[in-house]
């Protein structure tokens, strides 16, 4: 039908500017990288560089499609990140988080700081005074010992744009890569609605919403972890082998999946876990179908060759540091979370009664607790249970904040899990019955994968720690929606699509009127300070926690002069604004 040819052309194109962008976020962050190497700091060139290889690539990989494609592409591309650049640029990051060490790490990767040969507090201590920042130790140890992908490609963004709020795009962006891609697969599996709400739901959930404009990384940790299952998925689908066409989108696919690699990898500790885990899950399959053609070597020869590659990539070059130099200087290249010297972040930020439970029954009564931002060092308060579903007085309002300890994935998260495993049990059992042994093996690993590591996994009650979780809603409504969907499937995928929207429907409401609140006040008062700058000549700034002064790029950032205050002034003519207070005479 031709309604039908005009959609699939317009998913290509969502799918061709989602691929282009990703091409374009590996390049920049493997650039840099490498350029660190030959001592070049961040400086443009890696920005240049990038679009040429990204459109080079694109062309390889799409040299077969009409030109006007692949041009639509490119404009949409653009698009998108001009659209990307412009939202942030109006948001302010006020989170505890980002104005301590990602604010600081991204600015000094942008003023000149080179990770691998220089430490990060030095750099401070001598290359920084003209921004102010006396960081005294404090962020040092994240921003040295840390991954920096994220870092690296914001640095970038900021010195293009000169706006460091500008530069938290890369959730956006990777959320927009992760629903096109999706959308366009699964509408050869399925009917437009199923096909867009999937990956709508899987990328617009309850850490994404209160992450999206700060630069908390559990959120696009999450959305690089659900790419690359996706593209393990769609590259064990038999299907693809058909069809030469199909052979050029499984090259697409594989690209995609070194890619958001070598991204998961380098945004969090537990990136490298959770991708390495789950690579080896598929890793299995396909060695189990390469036995079956007695090409077990060949294939066991292209696989370790494509992985290996990724690894060095990922590890080696963008990864030096912090994996290579903490090996190096520390023994261990997951230091501080692990080894000597290990640094707890754990035990004040959970619920007191938290410290002598084990894992499985913290995870559940995060999972079927009441919506509350309960830790050690600031409350003496027990998590309290409910039934699924009920929601409690001010459940609402905690989902305000991008780090929600209790009950973070919803209101209603805990009563759509349980009927999710319901749903994965019953498939479970039809594929036991009919003998499909890959789907059986899928469905049963991802599980037993996702239980091991709630009960090893420190922290896997925090739902912004374990993102497979979130997975489950999604795996069930695959099942309902694209092999079973008719009757009572169809009925009960009806159901959950219906409690995930409002589930996540909720937090959008609630975390966005706050943020709306506080960025419309911030900017009033970033005017105001303008104002008497222009007035008075240089504003006198006093920060009363140095773990904070990163806030100083903001002010930067706006052509405010300042002066800081060393000692704490009488503070009857400041005002306190994100994290410090202004004299407004």
């Amino acid at each position: 039908m031709e309604k039908n040819r005009n959609v699939k052309n317009v998913l290509e194109i969502l799918n061709d500017s989602a691929i282009l962008l990703l091409i374009f976020i590996g390049s920049v962050i493997f650039i840099t990288s490498a350029m660190f190497f030959v001592k070049v700091s961040i400086n443009g060139v890696s920005v240049i560089f990038s679009c040429v290889i990204t459109v080079m690539i694109f062309m390889y990989l799409h040299k077969e499609k009409k030109r006007s494609t692949k041009i639509f592409s490119i404009i949409l591309a653009l698009f998108i990140l001009a659209i990307a650049i412009a939202i942030s640029s109006h948001t302010y990051d006020l989170t505890w988080d980002g104005n301590t060490h990602h604010k600081l790490g991204v600015g000094c990767l942008k003023d000149g700081w080179n990770p691998i040969y220089q430490n990060v507090d030095e750099y401070i201590e001598s290359d920084v005074k003209d921004v102010g920042i006396q960081d005294d130790g404090l962020n040092s140890i994240w921003i040295e010992h840390y991954p920096k992908a994220s870092w690296i490609f914001a640095a970038n963004i900021y010195l293009l744009t000169n706006n460091i709020e500008a530069s938290k795009i890369l959730l956006l962006l990777m959320m927009y890569i992760c629903f096109s891609i999706m959308l366009n697969y699964l509408y050869k599996k399925t009917n437009i609605v199923y096909s867009f709400l999937i990956p709508l739901l899987t990328v617009v959930n309850p850490i994404t919403i209160v992450q999206m404009f700060n630069f908390y990384v559990d959120g696009l940790m999450g959305v690089c972890l659900y790419i690359i299952l996706f593209s393990l998925i769609v590259l064990s689908d038999k299907e693809l082998e058909k069809e030469d066409k199909n052979r050029v989108c499984k090259k697409e696919y594989w690209v995609t999946l070194a890619i958001s690699l070598m991204l998961c990898i380098n945004l969090k500790f537990t990136g490298l876990v959770y991708s390495a885990i789950f690579c080896i899950m598929f890793f299995v399959l396909w060695m189990y179908r390469a036995y079956k053609k007695s090409s077990i070597k060949q294939y066991l020869r292209k696989y370790i060759t494509y992985y290996a590659t990724v690894v060095f990539i990922s590890m080696v070059v963008v990864g030096f540091s912090p994996y290579i130099k903490n090996t190096i200087n520390q023994g261990n290249p997951l230091y501080p979370l692990m080894g000597k010297n290990k640094v707890d972040i754990m035990t004040h930020n959970e619920p007191k009664s938290f410290i002598v439970r084990n894992s499985i029954d913290k995870f559940l009564t995060s999972l079927f607790g009441v919506s509350e931002n309960i830790q050690s060092n600031s409350s003496d308060k027990d998590p309290q249970v409910k039934i699924p579903f009920v929601i409690h007085d001010k459940e609402m309002q905690a989902y305000n904040k991008p780090d929600l300890r209790i009950s973070g994935f919803g209101v209603w998260f805990s009563g759509i899990f349980v009927i999710s495993l319901g749903c994965i049990g019953y498939y479970a059992y039809k594929f036991y019955k009919c003998k499909n042994v890959e789907m059986l093996y899928v469905i049963v690993a991802y599980t037993a994968i996702s239980a091991i590591l709630v009960i090893i996994t420190e922290g896997s009650w925090w739902a912004r720690y374990v993102p497979y979780i979130y997975l489950f809603p999604i795996i069930a409504l695959g099942l309902l929606c694209i092999i079973d969907h008719k009757g009572k499937a169809k009925a009960l995928g009806t159901l959950l699509f219906i409690l995930l929207i409002v589930n996540s429907g909720i937090i959008l409401n609630t975390t966005y009127q706050h943020y709306y609140r506080q960025y419309k006040t911030i900017n009033a008062e970033m005017r105001y300070i303008k104002k008497i700058n222009k007035k008075y000549g240089n504003v006198k700034i006093y920060i009363k926690d140095n773990a904070f002064s990163s806030v100083l790029y903001n002010l930067r950032d706006n052509h405010i002069n300042f002066e800081l205050v060393d000692k704490k002034p009488n503070l009857k003519n400041y005002k306190y604004v994100n994290r410090f207070y202004y004299n407004t005479k």
